[in-house]
């Protein structure tokens, strides 16, 4: 059976999307039925690492509830797992569908990161068939090597570094775009052809932008009327005006597009009740929003995540700015007869290309946000005129529409200038592939370059942690798991993997929205847990939500989480007399509930040095004043641990150090800094100095691992009565070579000259090095076997941060850290 000529170029497409997924997503393809990629901008070297928290965790959790619904595991429109206070309420959800479906169709054969994998592999063809079918209708009908030229159009627009940042970091974005341009193509056949199975066809895939991505769909309904004007300006027969048999053919193959697009517009309103009791009934502020920097539109490694994500490359913006800039010129020298009459088919043509131009400069301008030009009239303006656009708070999403651009205008310029004659000899042919072949190369190297994709293992069974709390309880078992977050952090996404895969109903979650049930009822009123403090009354709250075990991630706890640290929690928690060890499973925890206090002996007691907490602003910092109102810092019920010792400590872009007291508090037992002025503020600090107290001779404080921020697990050993903490951290030879331990963000005010030096304690520490900074200002790394000593500073307060790292490429074993000895000693006075 011979393979129809027609399909080659769709094929070759389709070939070209496998390779663009394995460039950019390597090692996806090495690791497809162990590991899936959560970040395309990985410091690390190592291939795969452990499981990560992150929107890709999230993704899959909904994937495995439709997974779970199909099984009859749980019933349809339920989320039994996360957000459960007590029963397994039925919400309405299309839960992603149709990628889900491919998921679930495969998740019993091969596995769940094999799925996902494929899942992922699936948007990616869609979308660039999709490209390749639209693209090839914008090239020119007598053009030679038209489908090559849409095929090259296709795959340089598939290069958008926005397209695989998104997809990678598990965002139902990176799914949703698939069906943008069959959106487009839909209604360029609709509106060109005049055929209703345009309008079809855009409908169906309107419905899957809502399944699959509520983002998408609110920018494809954007794209709409747009993209009528376009389709239509870009027909090669005709007048600028319609006539009446022309105008009645349009209204008739729109009809199926308005029936969905009504469809939708129910949905949005039935979205829009739903969020009513939601922390975004109101719509986001512009506070709110997460915008981009311009810098980040050319350059591919920002620091900054989101500024990251609206780098275009240089191919990209190079094909854009030809493409309108032809366009122009083309309009401009077509009078006015010509563009209106049947011979105006090119000026009106150019005139689209030009539109399109016009229209990613601006998507561009709005992805920036509050940061766009003319302090972000963009985003301003979408904001009044359409209301939806109040609850978008990544502006950046409006990139979702640039493929579908730039494929158009890719294919109208890949055979703007190509002979109507076909080229007979080698030479010539070799002429005429030189153009695509550039624009190709020009998309793909700036995008290859700028990408380094993560990817991290997934486990096959629930952690022992989670499986003992389901044991406890078969029939409903629920959990309180710590550290607790207000519900739309990404850390939580950890919660809902381990919670899925052991069937552990918790009272969690992680939802873009949040209700008010539970921020009130359960952030807020379990908030001081993560720090250890469980009083009788939150134990009664618990139990009246069926909650009968305390789940706690020792290394979830960066620093904005809680002013102590995860050491501090679980030495409350084993103490505690209503709290018994279930089970721990690495850095997992699992702490049974009693009914009534049993005995247990005084906890030892021991010096809170760690606590901590501190904000930094990138990119030159924040300015109290620019926001209109008093900058406010708040720590939360602080005030039954804190001692008068601590300080607040603000680092300005001046250069300047202000130390102030802990700060003012209110009934709730919040610790409160307020800031005004109009210097940037870079860092600000809340901790206090380990040495405050100590006499004047040589003195030495150990902080023990265990307090300070870290990967891997905790060490217990055998006390008297109960297992205690050792302060010991046990780092597996599977830690990715990062930051394994850092901390402890401390403040040094020497009252006399003298010198301070530094010493991690452990076993195996050959195998690591420490990073060494003061004020933020990385002074270079050596290895960890090794003291550092450095001089006091002059009178004036240092913030001191130490990391240890794990080399990368080194076959090292695992690793035990006691902790960090830090020392000072004054100079003698002679």
């Amino acid at each position: 059976m011979r393979f129809p000529g027609r399909h080659i170029p769709l094929a070759a497409v389709l070939v070209g999307a496998l390779v663009l997924y394995a460039a950019f997503l390597w090692p996806v393809p090495a690791h497809f039925g162990d590991a899936i990629p959560f970040t395309t901008r990985y410091p690390g070297q190592e291939q795969c690492v452990p499981i990560q928290p992150g929107d890709h965790l999230q993704l899959l959790y909904h994937f495995q509830l439709t997974s779970h619904v199909l099984r009859g595991r749980i019933p349809l429109f339920t989320n039994p797992y996360e957000f459960n206070l007590g029963e397994d309420s039925r919400f309405v959800d299309p839960y992603y569908v149709p990628f889900s479906l491919l998921y679930s169709a495969a998740d019993t054969a091969l596995g769940t990161a094999a799925s996902w994998n494929l899942s992922q592999l699936a948007s990616v063809l869609v979308g660039a068939a999709f490209l390749f079918l639209l693209a090839r209708r914008w090239c020119r009908r007598d053009a030679p090597g038209a489908a090559t030229a849409a095929a090259v159009a296709a795959l340089a627009a598939s290069c958008l570094p926005y397209r695989w940042e998104v997809l990678a970091g598990g965002s139902p974005t990176g799914f949703g775009m698939a069906w943008i341009p069959g959106v487009a193509l839909g209604v360029d056949i609709l509106v060109r052809d005049g055929r209703a199975r345009g309008g079809l066809l855009a409908g169906i895939l309107l419905l899957l932008c809502y399944t699959t991505d509520l983002h998408c769909l609110l920018f494809a309904l954007l794209l709409l009327p747009f993209w009528y004007v376009v389709a239509w300006l870009a027909r090669e027969e005709g007048s600028l005006w319609p006539t009446r048999h022309e105008f009645v053919r349009l209204v008739r193959a729109s009809l199926p597009l308005v029936l969905f697009v009504l469809l939708s517009a129910g949905i949005a309103e039935f979205l829009r009740r739903m969020y009513s009791t939601t922390d975004a009934a109101g719509g986001r502020t512009i506070a709110d929003l997460f915008s981009a920097s311009p810098d980040g539109i050319l350059k591919p490694k920002s620091a900054a995540f989101m500024s990251a994500q609206v780098f275009l490359g240089w191919g990209l913006v190079l094909a854009v700015v030809v493409a309108g800039a032809v366009a122009a010129v083309r309009a401009a020298f077509k009078d006015r007869r010509g563009f209106i009459g049947p011979r105006g088919a090119a000026a009106r043509r150019a005139v689209a290309i030009l539109l399109l131009f016009l229209a990613i400069a601006f998507a561009v301008w709005l992805a920036l946000g509050a940061r766009g030009p003319m302090q972000g009239l963009a985003v301003r303006a979408m904001r009044k005129l359409v209301p939806p656009f109040r609850m978008v708070r990544q502006p950046i999403k409006v990139f979702c529409l640039l493929p579908t651009f730039l494929a158009t205008m890719l294919a109208w310029v890949l055979t703007l200038r190509v002979p109507s004659t076909p080229a007979t000899t080698p030479a010539a042919r070799a002429r005429a592939a030189i153009l695509p072949t550039l624009v190709l190369l020009l998309a793909f190297i700036p995008v290859a370059r700028s990408i380094h994709a993560g990817l991290c293992s997934l486990p096959d069974d629930p952690n022992q942690a989670y499986a003992a709390a389901v044991e406890q309880d078969q029939d409903s078992a629920r959990a309180l798991v710590l550290p607790i977050w207000p519900g739309d952090s990404a850390w939580s996404s950890l919660y809902e993997h381990e919670a899925i895969l052991s069937g552990l109903r918790t009272v969690n979650g992680y939802s873009a929205v949040k209700t008010s049930d539970y921020v009130d009822h359960v952030f807020h009123a379990f908030e001081t847990v993560t720090q250890g403090d469980l009083t009788d009354a939150q134990l009664d709250a618990l139990a009246s939500y069926r909650v009968t075990t305390i789940i706690l991630h020792e290394d979830l706890f960066p620093e904005k989480v809680s002013p102590c640290s995860s050491g501090t929690t679980l030495r409350r928690f084993l103490a505690h007399p209503r709290l018994r060890l279930l089970c721990q499973d690495g850095p997992v925890w699992a702490f049974s509930i009693l009914p009534e206090p049993r005995k247990v002996p005084a906890p030892a007691d021991f010096p809170i040095l760690t606590c901590t907490r501190f904000w930094h602003f990138p990119e030159g910092g924040c300015v109290p004043s620019s926001l209109g109102k008093p900058f406010l810092f708040t720590l939360h019920k602080t005030a039954d641990w804190m001692s008068d010792e601590f300080r607040w400590h603000v680092f300005r872009d001046d250069g300047s150090v202000e130390t102030l007291p802990r700060g003012e508090e209110n009934a709730r037992g919040d610790s409160f800094l307020t800031l005004t002025g109009d210097v940037a503020v870079r860092d600000v600090f809340f901790t206090k100095d380990p040495f405050v107290g100590t006499p004047s001779e040589s003195s030495s404080v150990f902080l023990p691992a265990s307090d300070l921020v870290h990967e891997g697990y905790s060490l217990l050993s055998e006390g008297e009565d109960a297992p205690v903490l050792s302060g010991s951290v046990f780092l597996p030879a599977e830690t990715p070579a990062c930051a394994a331990v850092y901390g402890p963000n401390l403040m040094l005010r020497p009252r006399e000259s003298g010198s301070y030096s530094l010493l991690w304690r452990g076993r195996n520490l050959e195998h690591a090095e420490i990073s060494f900074s003061l004020d933020g200002q990385f002074l270079g790394a050596r290895p960890a076997t090794e003291p550092w000593t450095f001089p006091a500073p002059d009178n004036l307060p240092v913030l001191l941060r130490v990391g240890l790292h794990l080399q990368s490429g080194v076959k090292r074993g695992d690793i035990v850290v006691d902790g960090l000895e830090l020392s000072y000693t004054p100079v003698p006075t002679p």
